[in-house]
């Protein structure tokens, strides 16, 4: 009698290049919304992270200008370190996405921000899909006028294996 194959997929990896496919960006402000934007990747927007084997990682997101065939705008450009344990990302920086990381605040010079927290959990990681969830909270502080206001900035990275 012989015995049956059993075949063992591969292990689901990180490791590799993710493009954004879409990105949901929510910025609140001493608790009340203040932006709201959905968008998805496009040839003139794109986005995109390379995790590598040695927990090190690489983003680039840039604007594309195809009448003009090779120009690009690289609008955000990340690297660092990261780690995965459960369903939680820890990055020693940000991933880049559509959207470029600015504050966006009233201030009349550049602002003092000080992090109250930053976490980064896994929606949904398949061999082809990753969905992560980021969650900002900084408290803002004019130079010339004191406090600002204390925001939270929610990012939702809706990523595509590339190639897949």
């Amino acid at each position: 009698m012989k015995k049956p194959v059993v075949i063992t997929p591969p292990p689901i990896t990180l490791v590799g290049r993710w493009d954004v496919s879409a990105e949901k960006f929510v910025k609140y402000r001493d608790g009340a919304e203040i932006s709201n934007t959905t968008g998805a990747a496009a040839p003139y927007n794109l986005a995109y992270v390379i995790f590598n084997n040695d927990s090190t990682y690489t983003c680039l997101a840039m604007d594309w200008y195809p009448a003009l065939s090779t120009y690009g705008v690289v609008k955000d450009e990340v690297a660092g370190t990261y780690r995965l344990t459960d369903s939680s990302l820890f990055v020693s920086s940000y991933l880049a996405g559509l959207n470029t990381i600015s504050y966006g605040g009233p201030p009349s010079s550049p602002p003092a921000l000080t992090p109250v927290s930053d976490k980064m959990v896994l929606r949904q990681f398949t061999d082809s899909t990753l969905t992560v969830h980021h969650e900002y909270v900084f408290n803002a502080t004019d130079p010339s006028a004191g406090p600002v206001g204390n925001y939270k900035y929610i990012w939702d990275l809706y990523y595509r294996k590339h190639g897949r």
